[in-house]
């Protein structure tokens, strides 16, 4: 009777065993590099970077939320185009040992006026709840889109057509990249998913979510 380890060839031995030595030299080396670029963007925008916390999500955007991430890989935040931004990176296991990551991008809203809502791509299953905030003179939208808030009423005077053109414009394709947003009247969290934004695109994407923001409280405040 052989037990199983018995059976595995030598090499495949020396194969995971050199792995493993190349990995934990390249992981440091590949963070080294990481951190070396977020502080260069950090400096360019004015930004602080963070690269050792292991807080949450839920701890970095305390709030009434769903969100992953059981620690944070790395942060920017600071003051951009009238807001306080962060932009945060967490890893989260999605079970046998692997793992993931998501990226979060959060614009502090607290005293701008704007309403609680949630605001993803509609599924089937979001037909059979009777929140669902439409549009008749922006079907597309309300095709494409969930929208939904405890206060209907200043949703829908915060949405206004300028303020889901700006949306649709920038993020209405709903096919394998789209953004998720949710609000609680005191941060904003955008989810890009399927979005290959780079380290390059970090300011574009602030720009745009801040410009959003602007549009939904001038609309809620008007």
């Amino acid at each position: 009777m052989y037990s199983s380890y018995e059976s595995v060839p030598l090499w495949l031995y020396v194969l995971i065993a050199a792995g493993g030595i190349v990995l934990s030299f390249a992981v440091p080396k590949l963070k080294k590099y990481r951190n070396k670029r977020l502080e260069k963007i950090a400096r360019q925008y004015n930004l602080t970077v963070n690269t050792d916390s292991e807080k949450t999500a839920h701890e970095e955007f305390p709030g009434d939320f769903f969100l992953l991430g059981s620690h944070l890989d790395y942060a920017l935040s600071g003051e951009y185009n009238g807001f306080f931004c962060k932009l945060a990176a967490f890893s989260f296991f999605v079970g046998r040992g692997n793992s993931g990551t998501v990226f979060y991008c959060g614009v502090k809203v607290k005293g701008e006026n704007i309403p609680s809502f949630g605001l993803v791509p509609e599924e089937s299953y979001h037909k059979l709840k009777k929140d669902d905030i439409d549009f008749i003179d922006l079907p597309q939208f309300s095709k494409r889109y969930y929208l939904h808030g405890k206060d209907a009423a200043a949703v829908r005077k915060a949405f206004t057509r300028e303020t889901i053109n700006f949306f649709m414009r920038r993020w209405g394709n709903t096919g394998k990249e789209y953004v998720k947003v949710q609000c609680d009247g005191n941060w904003m969290i955008f989810e890009p998913v399927g979005c290959n934004i780079t380290f390059e695109l970090y300011s574009k994407f602030l720009r745009q979510i801040t410009s959003f923001a602007r549009i939904l409280a001038d609309s809620a405040s008007a």
